[in-house]
């Protein structure tokens, strides 16, 4: 009884964020407009139509991720703006006194109507435990789980922080800026130690170590073998399969599991932006990965939240370019070389609320 309260409740503020979302957006985009007498008018205007193109987003849209789905990883992601703008426009059919028209507002309509709605939600700090796409989401992951999900025993989630030392996680521990590890140690159910990584401490080696135990053969992130006359270099894509190949035997540390943005792949069954088998997937393969890329596509607010939110990446680094140029700090490096604005966005915005998301559901 609890429970179906907490989703009533839910549901009824969502329902009245995504209107006032919507009058914010019949603002701001030109050609997006809700037609009302007056204020309580058009209040229930703008339910109405929140209501039809959650319908909308709940029943059609996943049909047609579903169908485009292999135009959608060839573009990753970005044919689910039109998806979603072709929602609005197919709600302004049934609606009257909802009218979208042009281009423009079909391509910024999403955009502004995740921004509005992601500020909203934050400020009422609504959970997603209880969201429909959460549910469904939820409901998909189980039905393509694993093999090794159904064997006894706890399961294993290893993450890699590259450059985040001991003494570095402890001061930040101490100053409250990582309140969720800190409660997960106060609550004794986790505990900080060290970590003899050795020589070389770069990814390569430690993640060779760690899922094949055997790094024998990587002295360095680059080096030069003599009696091939090659440089083989880590972050490359064909160096990155070759070493992944020497020690992939059929008995990695993720067997039956999953590598998700992750440079070895550690035998695992199930694998994701990972480096070394990025161009060598099975079917078998590639169909699992488009299975987790349609479920992160299936909630139609995350795709557009994760492009606003890498361009906002971008300006800060293009911010911080130009205070470091004003105040003449030296040393410093020419922040837009080979494009690096948009790799910091891709990298430290996109790809990790991709991975973030698939590690959810492997849980």
């Amino acid at each position: 009884m609890m429970r179906f309260a907490r989703v009533l409740v839910r549901f009824s503020v969502v329902w009245i964020l995504e209107a006032l979302s919507l009058l914010a957006m019949s603002v701001v985009i030109p050609g997006i407009a809700l037609e009302g007498s007056g204020p309580v008018d058009l209040l229930a205007v703008a339910m109405s139509a929140a209501l039809v193109l959650a319908v909308m987003n709940g029943l059609v849209r996943p049909v047609l991720i579903l169908l485009t789905l292999p135009l959608n990883v060839r573009t990753f992601g970005v044919l689910t703006l039109f998806i979603n703008g072709a929602m609005l426009l197919l709600t302004s059919y049934f609606l009257p006194y909802f009218e979208v028209s042009g281009w423009a507002a079909v391509l910024l309509g999403p955009l502004v109507l995740t921004v509005v709605n992601t500020i909203l939600s934050s400020i009422t700090t609504i959970e997603d435990d209880y969201s429909f796409f959460d549910g469904v989401v939820q409901w998909l992951s189980k039905r393509q789980a694993l093999a090794g999900a159904a064997e006894q025993g706890r399961g294993l989630v290893m993450l890699e922080i590259d450059g985040l030392s001991y003494p570095s996680i402890r001061h930040a521990l101490d100053r409250g800026l990582m309140p969720t590890v800190g409660r997960l140690m106060r609550g004794g159910t986790h505990a900080l130690s060290t970590y003899d990584c050795g020589i070389p401490s770069q990814t390569s080696s430690c993640q060779a170590g760690i899922m094949y135990g055997d790094n024998f053969d990587i002295p360095a992130f680059r080096w030069y073998e003599k009696d091939r006359d090659r440089l083989m270099v880590s972050n490359h894509f064909n160096d990155a399969a070759e070493m992944n190949a020497r020690y992939a035997h059929g008995h990695g540390l993720l067997r039956q599991g999953s590598s998700t943005n992750n440079l070895m792949a550690g035998d695992a069954a199930k694998v994701l932006l990972t480096m070394s088998v990025l161009r060598d997937n099975t079917e078998d393969e590639k169909r699992r990965r488009d299975q987790d890329l349609y479920l992160f596509w299936l909630n139609p607010y995350i795709m557009p939240r994760s492009i606003i939110l890498s361009l906002w990446d971008v300006v800060v680094e293009l911010y911080e370019g130009v205070r470091q140029r004003v105040r003449n700090v030296e040393p410093r490096i020419n922040r837009l070389e080979k494009g690096y604005p948009v790799l910091r966005a891709l990298t430290n915005v996109f790809l990790r609320n991709v991975s973030t998301y698939v590690v959810i559901l492997d849980v």
